[in-house]
């Protein structure tokens, strides 16, 4: 997933490859649509943000394979595929995911070291 890619808030359905547009269909208004995996164990949301890249840039969650930690602390491997757009009537405070984002970076350190520095 490099470079730009066209996208919106949410899509229902197949997932489209990085050169589709994602098309946002049957959300509710009480739902908010959160960018990150649902868990291989318990199926729980773990959220990034509303939309991919914009929390922590190049090293964002979703850019490379990486180990995610669920809150109920089921870790697996996860690749750029797992990501998408998930709707939730739940809301997700910003706290609890600059939480996951500061997991994911400790977990994951190489992807930190990779980064560019400036």
């Amino acid at each position: 997933m490099e470079g730009n890619t066209k996208q919106t808030r949410a899509f229902d359905g197949v997932p489209p490859t990085s050169s589709e547009v994602r098309i946002e269909m049957d959300r509710s208004d009480s739902e908010t649509t959160y960018w990150g995996v649902l868990c291989r164990t318990c199926q729980k949301l773990v959220a990034f943000d509303i939309c991919p890249y914009v929390s922590f840039g190049d090293g964002a969650a979703g850019m490379k394979p990486g180990a995610i930690r669920c809150g109920r602390d089921h870790n697996h491997i996860y690749f750029p595929r797992d990501f998408r757009f998930v709707p939730s009537i739940v809301p997700i405070t910003e706290a609890a995911m600059q939480q996951n984002r500061e997991t994911y970076k400790a977990i994951n350190p190489l992807l930190r070291a990779s980064a560019p520095r400036s």
